[in-house]
């Protein structure tokens, strides 16, 4: 399956887009229409593109976000309202012993935690933690970076401090 991240065209006329669940229903309808659902999910779906003049067809899966429109619009700032700490303090108290991205549950990702000198430390995977050690042994107070890399291909690089 190709990925299909935009499609901008001369003749709109000239494509034809269909929408298919993940069982190969034909959902196009429902997506040209409006489609509402009161109980928020995700769903993946498969994009049908075929160039009318050519018969040449595209497929590519993408992950859908269902919400209750009238209670939920996003605009593109609100998009990325999930935390990324500045700090964490892993020394069992209970209160930030672990560094973790939050409120991150509609978007998968995965994040590389490197020291100074880039070697990488740990991988995490979307709403995972990192407790501070490296093979075991606790690493030391000082600052840590980290590139945060979407299933679609963007990325987001930061750093923070381990503070014990």
């Amino acid at each position: 399956m190709s990925n299909i991240n935009s499609l901008l065209v001369d003749i709109p006329s000239q494509y034809k887009i269909m929408y298919f669940d993940e069982k190969g229903n034909d959902i196009t309808y429902k997506i040209n229409d409006s489609y509402i659902n009161k109980n928020k999910n995700k769903e993946e779906i498969t994009i049908k593109v075929v160039d009318l003049s050519t018969s040449c067809e595209v497929n590519s899966k993408m992950t859908l976000l269902v919400s209750d429109y009238s209670s939920d619009c996003i605009s593109q700032e609100e998009e990325k309202e999930y935390t990324i700490p500045k700090f964490f303090t892993p020394n069992a108290d209970g209160i930030n012993d672990i560094w973790e991205v939050t409120g991150t549950f509609f978007y998968n990702y995965t994040i590389y935690i490197y020291d100074r000198y880039g070697k990488l430390l740990k991988e995490l995977q979307t709403n995972s933690g990192w407790d501070g050690n490296f093979n075991g042994r606790p690493m030391p107070s000082t600052d840590y970076w980290f590139q945060q890399v979407f299933e679609n291909g963007k990325t987001y690089s930061g750093h923070f401090s381990l503070k014990r």
